[in-house]
């Protein structure tokens, strides 16, 4: 590896990571609002809190997706 080519590829990679951590929205446990991820999540853990009811909650990031603890009830949505 050359001198510095880490360093060069880290605005890529911090704009990467920016742009997947925006796409691991995930559903509140207690409302079913979508939530993003809050700032200092990172691909292995991601914290939310629900805007609509405040709940807090983590999930932990299997193959680039949120997998909650408990699975989360999606049978009260309800299609418009």
């Amino acid at each position: 590896m050359r001198s510095g080519t880490a360093l060069a590829d880290y605005p890529y990679q911090m704009k990467h990571l920016t742009e997947t951590l925006a796409s691991i929205t995930m559903l509140c446990p207690e409302c079913l609002e979508e939530a993003p991820p809050l700032s200092g999540s990172s691909l292995i853990l991601a914290w939310y809190v629900c805007p609509q009811c405040d709940h807090f909650w983590s999930a932990r990031i299997r193959d680039g997706r949120p997998v909650a603890e408990i699975p989360i009830d999606t049978s009260r949505l309800t299609s418009h």
